[in-house]
């Protein structure tokens, strides 16, 4: 980044013309007043030379003795752009363009490269989303809450509770660096970001552990009765312990849809004491809008009786859809009015189950419920801290930042130049000295999600190693060969705000059968979903398992069920098995899970990391402080991947302290 010292500004003439005289308490706006609150672009020019594109910011004015100035500084694009987006948040995009129905039949059109993609719902007013890359349903295993269907023999075949079991979406990072730059006044130009591997990564956008939901009311023996009338009145619920999110009233005993598509599914079981000869008993559902007007008077369900006392039994299951406000009950009633509501025996229990989701469609509300608290700067400084990316500004278009990886832009730059500025130096100053701030251990790593359990299993049973993650031991590596070191102290570069993912196999038997594991534990032993950090993945591809091997997908959301021998494969490896020669997106994999294969080579610390700390580490690396006289052409034309040539030998610039007409005090690293 580039920005200026702070400096003075006269209050001359013209100087208070731009400033709209600020130093005037007594001004009023006149339309056309200078607002302190409003980026400014501003040329810095000496000689005729810019020496600096960027904008400026007025910090306050000074009045001393009678003399008035304006304090200002100056500061570049990339500097700008994290001043924008640093009170941004997740929730201000616009994903409407992504909607789309969330059924089996997208799912599976979203794993697609060719062919039939995801029918979305509305058109393609950014520009940016792609027929097929832009979303993704990956098998990922949410919540660990699928069983073994036992009607396949002994292998177990696993069948999934729900489509939310497994299947939640992941977007793009392309699209949404995309769609954040788009609500900027900024552009960027990057291969990096333009890469076909790039274009492989996706961010998941989970909802959470809250959605969906599952409670339940029970009826136990010895519970006060409810009488059923002549008239239809609510049926009185006990011991409900309904999630938030179904918007039960205690007191109405109806249900209020938090969100618009909300799902209830619903299974009841009752046991009913007619005590009348022959009479009987109805039940019914009615959806109400927010309004209060019926929108489905849902089908009677009459129980008839028989001659004396006797035990009815009814149980059934629905689905409603509602959108938000939309009202939910349940009715009943007896031709008699004596039937009355317990349980059949104490050793039987009657329940309504209710289940609770948004899992009739992928639209905005629900691809923020979770990644919407998300801040886009920290978004975007992650993935540069991932991938050790290096911005700067495009000198032919002051508002379009360049964005590469560090060797890319220093290493191997067919840019470069080599200037030659033996004749600038002042030598008769000079600092020369090792890079004595560096630590004795630097730790790459992402956050620690401490509510995965399967990523603390791995840190426990690991001695306490984060997974995903590279320590660099200074003492151990090239930069003493083993021999005691004088560095001290630990550093730590951490890809926030995303976490490490786990791949391994669903289950020991399903060999090939390797997945994300992102759920948590309870005490109880119960697993379960929950608010996890962002993970970025890689798309592997579509799988199909091993030994005849599928997996059920339930009936939902007019759908019905299917065995599907395919599925998506995401992970932080470019391959499952993977081999050495492998990309794999974390730091470092010390040790993978069984099934997964062998730890590649080619991650984040090797490939992005690894040659900026051998030169910053290396025992000839040393910083030099000079005093060098740069003219304003110097300024203007310098880049900070040039290489400078004094007294035969190599520099790279670290820092220049620039003022017009004096010397500048420039900051060299050797390049061993």
């Amino acid at each position: 980044k580039s920005y200026s010292k702070d400096f003075n500004l006269p209050a001359t003439k013209r100087n208070n013309r731009i400033f709209n005289n600020m130093f005037d308490v007594t001004r009023a706006d006149d339309g056309v007043i200078f607002n302190p609150y409003v980026k400014t672009a501003c040329l810095l020019k000496q000689d005729g030379f810019i020496v600096f594109d960027g904008y400026l910011r007025l910090i306050d004015v000074k009045d001393k003795d009678g003399e008035i100035s304006y304090n200002v500084n100056l500061y570049s694009e990339v500097t700008a752009l994290a001043d924008v987006l640093k009170d941004r948040t997740f929730s201000q995009l616009d994903f409407t363009e992504l909607e789309h129905e969330y059924n089996k039949t997208n799912i599976k059109r979203s794993w697609n490269d060719v062919g039939t993609s995801i029918a979305y719902l509305n058109p393609n007013t950014s520009g940016f989303r792609d027929t097929y890359t832009t979303l993704r349903y990956p098998f990922v295993d949410w919540n660990h809450q699928f069983y073994p269907d036992s009607t396949t023999g002994t292998l177990g075949f696993p069948v999934l509770h729900s489509l939310e079991t497994a299947f939640r979406p992941f977007i793009q990072l392309k699209y949404l660096i995309q769609k954040i730059f788009a609500a900027t006044d900024f552009n960027y130009t990057s291969g990096f970001f333009d890469s076909a591997e790039f274009k492989k990564l996706y961010m998941d956008f989970n909802w959470g552990g809250g959605i969906p939901q599952t409670g339940s009311a029970t009826y136990n023996f010895g519970d006060p009765y409810n009488n059923a009338t002549g008239t239809y009145q609510p049926f009185i619920f006990f011991n409900d312990d309904f999630p938030t999110d179904a918007g039960f009233d205690s007191t109405t005993y109806e249900f209020t849809a938090p969100h618009d598509n909300t799902t209830y599914t619903v299974a009841i079981v009752f046991y009913i004491a007619n005590l009348n000869n022959n009479a009987s008993t109805t039940f019914r559902w009615i959806h109400k809008d927010s309004a209060g007007a019926t929108i489905d008077l849902d089908t009677i369900y009459p129980l008839l009786g028989g001659a004396g006392p006797i035990i009815l039994t009814w149980s059934d299951n629905f689905t409603f859809t509602l959108n938000q406000g939309d009202t939910l009950e349940f009715l009943w009633k007896s031709t008699v009015g004596n039937a009355q509501q317990y349980a059949s025996s104490t050793n039987v229990t009657d329940h309504i189950m209710v289940s609770v989701g948004f899992t009739l469609a992928t639209n905005n509300f629900m691809l923020q419920q979770l990644r919407g608290e998300l801040n886009q700067w920290d978004f975007l400084k992650g993935i540069m801290t991932m991938f050790n990316l290096v911005s700067m500004k495009d000198d032919n278009n002051p508002n379009n930042i360049l964005i590469e990886p560090y060797n890319d832009v220093f290493l191997t730059n067919p840019d470069t130049k080599e200037l030659d500025w033996t004749d600038k130096v002042d030598v008769s100053e000079m600092s020369l000295s090792p890079l004595t701030e560096l630590n004795k251990n630097t730790i790459f790593q992402f956050v620690e999600d401490e509510d995965d359990y399967t990523f603390m299993q791995y840190k426990k049973s690991t001695s306490g190693h984060l997974y995903g993650s590279k320590k660099l031991d200074a003492s151990t590596s090239g930069t003493t060969s083993g021999l005691p070191t004088t560095l001290e102290g630990t550093k730590e570069i951490v890809a926030e705000p995303f976490a490490a993912t786990v791949s391994k196999q669903l289950m020991s038997q399903y060999t090939n059968f390797v997945i994300p594991s992102i759920y948590a534990m309870t005490d109880d032993g119960v697993a379960e979903g929950f608010d996890n950090l962002p993970r970025i993945l890689y798309n592997v591809g579509i799988k199909t398992l091993a030994q005849g091997l599928t997996y059920n997908i339930p009936p939902q959301n007019g759908l019905t069920s299917e065995d599907q021998p395919n599925f998506l494969q995401f992970s932080h490896l470019s391959e499952i098995q993977a081999a050495a020669t492998d990309k794999d997106f974390v730091f470092e994999s010390v040790q993978l899970f069984p099934g997964t294969g062998n730890p590649p080579i080619d991650n984040l610390f090797n490939t992005y990391w690894a040659a900026y700390f051998d030169e910053l580490y290396h025992a000839d690396t040393r910083t030099m402080t000079l005093k060098v006289n740069l003219s304003p052409s110097d300024i203007a034309t310098f880049k900070f991947y040039d290489k400078i040539f004094i007294r035969n030998r190599i520099f790279r610039v670290n820092k220049i302290e620039y003022k017009p007409n004096s010397l500048a005090k420039v900051e060299f690293i050797l390049i061993p």
